[in-house]
């Protein structure tokens, strides 16, 4: 070897699983953990948008709106009510507190960006 030509690559056990080399590669994915993994974030983002499209226009009051006269108290309108209301505010809260966090992360980055080229003039 002269000064000029490169070294060898080390190989590894792992790289050679996946450089075709191997006629008979093992396949490292697991198909049914990614199928549950998917369909789970799938139906989690179905019901986040939901839950939130649900509190953000107050739909529940119509669906419930049934229960206030069919009782004579409206005992169960009560419950559901006061319970849907403090749903309500828990997912408000939570999108809010999501929404200022990416303002904070923005202007955070934006301060950053703006120290980093404010040098102003060297003396020396």
């Amino acid at each position: 070897m002269d000064a000029f030509e490169p070294l060898p690559l080390i190989r590894r056990e792992e790289d050679t699983v996946f450089s075709g080399e191997n006629e008979i590669s093992e396949d490292c994915l697991n198909y049914k953990d990614l199928r549950r993994i998917g369909l789970s974030l799938i139906i989690g983002s179905f019901l986040v948008f939901i839950i939130s499209v649900n509190s953000l226009f107050k739909t529940w009051r119509y669906i419930i709106s049934p229960l206030k006269g069919e009782s004579g108290d409206g005992a169960l309108y009560n419950r559901l009510f006061k319970s849907f209301e403090v749903i309500d505010d828990y997912v408000l809260k939570i999108w809010s507190i999501y929404i200022m966090m990416w303002f904070w992360a923005g202007f955070s980055w934006l301060g950053l960006k703006l120290f980093r080229h404010s040098k102003g003039v060297q003396m020396d």
